[in-house]
């Protein structure tokens, strides 16, 4: 891109049923990986070959351009996923969190992370054996997550991943792929076993000591999920200036007529963005696994 060199040398095999995750800092073509693959970019050299029986399922970090019809949500999925009868359709609409009441909106007004789980449902009733997921939890919230992680938990086919969001990728991705700096280097195992093997010794976790159930344990527990969703609501406000940023840095005309001060400030505030995203996010996932740890079973 603009004479930048992003992927190079990226050779990998990945077996039916597999869970990948690449992972890397931003900007070493993770997002622009699986363009490729799904056919959204074209490559400059080198080939891959998809197994003769895949049926692909692509979730992009762009879906919400996928959402200007007015129609209702039944409406909508009855569309895409032709074929599949009403109560298919609202079964699935219930099995993403879609009230009765939700069903009967229009596509076009949905929030963000209600687009998200439409495209998730449209998956289900379209039954890809593959699917390709490009940062799925931007817009979720604590739910939606976890319904997302016992449904992916549960999928038979195979699953590619891109995520900043850790605790997602530790639940679900059995094998961890990293970019960075044109080279892909391969983790055969799960999340931990990655963070091991770059940190060179074992990441000794410490263990989340349940909170006593007394009287004050009700006021706790709000509190924490209060918490919870204030980190949410955050992270999903710096997401949104991120892609907004991203939208105006993407336009083809806007190295050429915009001035290199405003394109530092532009590119430094980008910086600002997704440091404070990753530090809401850790903070996020630590009272995640706090409020799992104590509450799972009663929320």
């Amino acid at each position: 891109f603009k004479g930048r060199k992003v992927l190079s040398k990226v050779s990998f095999e990945v077996e039916a049923k597999e869970k990948v995750a690449f992972v890397g800092p931003n900007g070493m073509g993770k997002s622009t990986l699986l363009k490729i693959l799904t056919g959204n970019v074209e490559k400059d050299k080198g080939s891959f070959r998809w197994g003769s029986h895949t049926n692909i399922g692509y979730f992009p970090q762009e879906f919400y351009t996928l959402f200007a019809s007015k129609t209702s949500l039944v409406d909508w999925l009855n569309h895409i996923a032709k074929g599949s009868t009403q109560e298919a359709i609202r079964c699935v609409l219930g099995a993403t969190l879609f009230t009765q009441d939700e069903q009967k909106k229009k596509v076009n007004v949905l929030s963000g992370g209600e687009k998200a789980r439409l495209l998730l449902a449209s998956f289900v009733l379209q039954k890809y054996n593959v699917l390709i997921l490009d940062e799925p939890t931007n817009h979720l919230d604590m739910e939606s997550i976890e319904a997302l992680i016992q449904a992916l938990k549960h999928y038979q086919g195979t699953v590619l991943i891109v995520s900043h969001n850790r605790y997602f990728i530790s639940k679900v991705a059995d094998r961890i792929l990293e970019i960075q700096h044109n080279q892909v280097t391969e983790f055969n195992g799960g999340y931990q076993e990655f963070i091991e093997k770059s940190f060179k010794e074992p990441v000794k976790e410490k263990p989340i000591k349940p909170i006593l159930r007394k009287e004050k344990d009700h006021k706790v527990r709000r509190s924490l999920k209060k918490e919870i969703n204030q980190l949410e609501k955050r992270h999903k406000a710096l997401e949104k200036e991120l892609q907004e940023i991203y939208l105006v840095m993407s336009s083809p005309q806007f190295y050429e007529q915009t001035s290199m001060e405003k394109q530092k400030k532009l590119v430094d505030r980008k910086d600002e963005l997704e440091v404070e995203s990753d530090v809401i996010l850790t903070k996020w996932e630590l009272q995640m696994q706090v409020f799992q740890s104590n509450y799972s079973s009663n929320d």
